[in-house]
C-alpha cells in the first residue's frame, strides 16, 4: 500500500481535503491503512509503539514537522502505558491537537 500512495502522490494525484493527523503508540503506519484510504485523516507522522520512551520532543516534533498541522493525534491507548498517555494527553492540549483514543 505504501508503494501505491507513494506512487499517487509523485504523480500528482494525491490531493487531500481531509484533516491533518499523527498517530501515537500504533504499529506505524500498518494499522493506518485503511483511515489513508477512506480519507478519514491524512496521517503525517507517526511515533510507533516500539519507540520507548515516548517524549515530550518527540510529540512536538511530529507535529511541528508536518506542512500542515494536525489538528487530531490517534492514540493508541491500550499500547502505551498509563505514565506515557498523561504525558502525550497534556503535550497534545497544549498544542491544541484533539486526542482521538484508539482502543
Amino acid at each position: 500500500m505504501l508503494h501505491y500512495v507513494v506512487n499517487e502522490f509523485l504523480e500528482g494525484k494525491l490531493i487531500s481535503n481531509y484533516e491533518p493527523a499523527i498517530s501515537i503508540g500504533d504499529l506505524h503506519y500498518l494499522t493506518m491503512g485503511n483511515r489513508l484510504i477512506s480519507g478519514e485523516a491524512d496521517v503525517g507522522h507517526a511515533i510507533p509503539k516500539y519507540i520507548t520512551p515516548i517524549t515530550r520532543e518527540m510529540i512536538i516534533k511530529a507535529v511541528n514537522m508536518m506542512t500542515h498541522r494536525p489538528v487530531k493525534a490517534y492514540v493508541s491507548w491500550k499500547a502505551i502505558d498509563s505514565e506515557t498517555r498523561k504525558l502525550v494527553t497534556e503535550v497534545l492540549n497544549e498544542l491544541n491537537v484533539k486526542v482521538i483514543k484508539r482502543t
